[in-house]
């Protein structure tokens, strides 16, 4: 039969043990977290695209850069009825990084290409797209990470 004091000491170890665990089920989930994060916000922010794609169209009518802006929102919609499955969005910041790095590259190589109908290699859209594919590339590869 254990004393009091020999009950408290199990108790103890016992929400230690409970606590390390949790803690190391935290610590594997996270690289997870970075990728199903970044797919959420890059989601997010092209389903926000819709706002200046009316006002593009309004502004400026129909041109080729509408639809730029429509393939982002088609895009969005995709990621957005994905949200939660994860063999979605983990290889999605793969090969959305890789894919926007391809279109920045190609920005950096013809910068303005198509200029006046097609801000898709402006030197602000490159810019953009190089972030997202660096931030894509780098959220797939943060699961080969230890912390």
């Amino acid at each position: 039969m254990l004393n009091k004091t020999q009950k408290q000491v199990s108790r103890r170890s016992l929400k230690t043990e409970l606590l390390i665990s949790s803690n190391q089920k935290r610590k594997s989930k996270m690289p997870n977290d970075i990728q199903r994060n970044y797919t959420r916000i890059i989601g997010v922010y092209f389903l926000l695209i819709t706002l200046t794609l009316i006002w593009d169209f309004y502004s400026k009518g129909y041109r080729p850069e509408t639809w730029h802006k429509l393939f982002h929102i088609f895009l969005g919609v995709i990621i957005i009825k994905n949200w939660k499955n994860r063999n979605f969005y983990k290889p999605f910041s793969l090969f959305a990084g890789l894919f926007f790095l391809f279109v920045a590259s190609f920005g950096f190589a013809f910068p303005d290409f198509a200029s006046p109908y097609l801000d898709a290699f402006s030197t602000t859209d490159t810019f953009l797209h190089a972030i997202v594919g660096i931030f894509g590339v780098g959220a797939y590869f943060s699961d080969r990470i230890r912390v």
